[in-house]
């Protein structure tokens, strides 16, 4: 199931996963829970924002207590936060778009749009939250308990 969701390129992500398998996780102190990989394949296929981030090789692999996405950027390794309501269908045009009322008014008059952003692997990568570079080191910090809320990093 994984290797259909994210392929078969080897990683420390895929390791973990396909290693550990981790399943039925208390929520940990830093207020996320880690999804197994029958939960993950369902959260990048069926519900927002991870069906959406996927297009762009972002893939939700773990949720807030505030159900907000912890996501793994395969293109370049980075773990961000996501808040659930960034990344929605509009419902007029039926594209995807970045909901501009979740942007900061600085970033977002940069924009050359009136009404929400376009969503790009370029656009969302601005708008998410940066949590770390590696996987590796996002779980060796959960480890050392240095995280008290991913929530925090949402920066809206």
């Amino acid at each position: 199931m994984l290797i259909n969701l994210l392929g078969n390129e080897q990683n420390e992500f895929m390791d973990f996963y396909l290693n550990f398998q981790p399943s039925d996780l208390p929520r940990l102190a830093c207020n996320c829970t880690f999804l197994d990989i029958k939960a993950m394949v369902e959260e990048n296929t069926d519900f927002e924002p991870g069906c959406y981030l996927r297009k762009c090789g972002i893939y939700t692999f773990a949720l807030t207590i505030g159900g907000n996405a912890v996501c793994i950027d395969t293109n370049s390794g980075n773990i961000y936060i996501c808040d659930h309501g960034l990344v929605m269908q509009d419902f007029d045009t039926d594209d995807i778009v970045i909901n501009s009322g979740l942007v900061p008014c600085d970033v977002y008059n940069s924009f050359d749009v009136s009404g929400e952003i376009p969503f790009s692997y370029e656009n969302i990568i601005i708008y998410m939250d940066k949590i770390e570079d590696s996987f590796i080191t996002f779980i060796e910090n959960i480890a050392d308990g240095k995280y008290m809320d991913l929530e925090k990093f949402i920066t809206y």
